[in-house]
């Protein structure tokens, strides 16, 4: 019993030695290929073939077994892609980099980087699906960028803007309700910015375009209406009032028109006390406009006992917004403009063609005063 014993505690121990010496072969092999990735990655790097070199560092990132090996192949990986126009797989570092090594990057350089790149994507860049074919291009990542940036600064300089252009993606891309709470976002963490001024306008137009396009419980035209009644009173000055109080009559047309749709529906179906209802709601909240003119008629059809008012009873006008007229300021000389590499050859000033006399049109004319031709 006891060299069993014995002779299956040898085997144990033999199948240990066993795994230790294939763990320790397998760590050898990987330190060996951790040394040919940076090896090879650095000398990419020298020869400015960045995107390679990226790819090196991502390897050298994966043979590593230390942690900070692995944060400085992440970071060399970012700057290469970044240098290689690969700002998706930038990004993707980047939010490991954050994720897993915070405590050994900079952290508001990283934070920053990601604004910058979802700037990028904003503003046209398209990163190249396969390195060798620059012209199928991969996924826009500014969204990703912005989202990840947001949510590891959700204050910074950076982020008004940044939320500002989310809210504008989400309404192009017919996605109201995340639009509505990106701008209320700004007006709430950043309230005196130019972004906050921004947000208040376009939940403005965002309220009123959804109220136009079905509101059958009035909820997006109190909205709008709500919003705009904010705006002019945070900004009384702002060059956008005339415009501010333009949307506002129109919400005021959408309601009463929604109103009237209700009350002739109703009208029809033999309900007048309901019909009635939102006839005086309208005569009411906007008897003073224009448009409540139907349904003081319908009112009076349906109520013997309502006198509506006089046909050319005065109403509020509507606003009319000033537009500035101003005059193009006169030239101190005539412009000429010659085209390049003509040798003064073209577009001489027609003054200048008199018989005997010539000068290049490059030469700058002597001053004279304006005349009744130049008005």
């Amino acid at each position: 019993m006891y060299m069993k014993i014995l002779s299956i505690a040898q085997k144990m121990i033999c199948g240990i030695t066993g795994l230790c010496f294939c763990i320790s072969l397998t760590l050898v092999a990987y330190e060996r290929d951790a040394l040919d990735a940076l090896r090879d990655a650095e000398q990419y790097e020298k020869e400015e073939d960045h995107y390679d070199a990226a790819e090196r560092y991502m390897a050298l990132e994966l043979y590593s077994t230390d942690p900070v090996p692995k944060a400085n192949a992440l970071i060399g990986a970012a700057r290469n892609y970044r240098k290689a126009g690969f700002f998706g797989k930038e990004l993707d570092c980047l939010a490991r980099l954050a994720d897993e090594h915070i405590n050994r990057i900079d952290y508001a350089r990283v934070v920053t980087r990601m604004y910058q790149i979802g700037d990028a994507f904003f503003d046209g860049h398209k990163d190249a699906a396969i390195s060798w074919l620059p012209f199928i291009h991969d996924k826009n990542r500014m969204e990703d960028a912005y989202r990840l940036a947001l949510k590891l600064a959700p204050t910074a300089p950076e982020a008004p803007v940044a939320r500002l252009r989310l809210a504008i993606t989400h309404m192009d891309g017919k996605d109201p309700v995340s639009a509505v709470e990106e701008l209320r976002t700004i007006m709430k963490l950043h309230p005196e910015t130019d972004a906050a001024r921004n947000a208040y306008i376009q939940l403005a137009y965002l309220y009123t375009k959804l109220a136009e396009n079905g509101d059958g419980d009035g909820k997006w035209a109190t909205l709008a209406a709500e919003q705009l009644d904010a705006f002019i009173e945070k900004y009384p000055e702002d060059r956008q009032i005339p415009w501010a109080k333009k949307q506002r009559e129109l919400v005021d047309s959408i309601n009463v028109k929604r109103l009237y749709g209700l009350a002739e529906y109703y009208h029809r179906k033999g309900n007048d006390e309901a019909a009635k209802g939102y006839l005086g709601q309208i005569i009411r909240d906007y008897g003073t406009s224009k448009d409540a003119i139907p349904a003081e008629k319908l009112l009076a059809e349906i109520d013997t006992t309502y006198t509506p008012p006089e046909k050319n009873a005065p109403r509020k006008p509507e606003y009319q917004i000033k537009i500035e007229k101003n005059t193009i300021p006169l030239e101190r000389t005539r412009i000429m403009v010659v085209p390049e590499n003509s040798d003064g050859r073209f577009l001489l000033p027609v003054r200048d063609l008199e018989l005997n006399r010539s000068r290049d049109s490059r030469d700058t004319l002597p001053e004279r005063k304006t005349t009744d031709e130049d008005l």
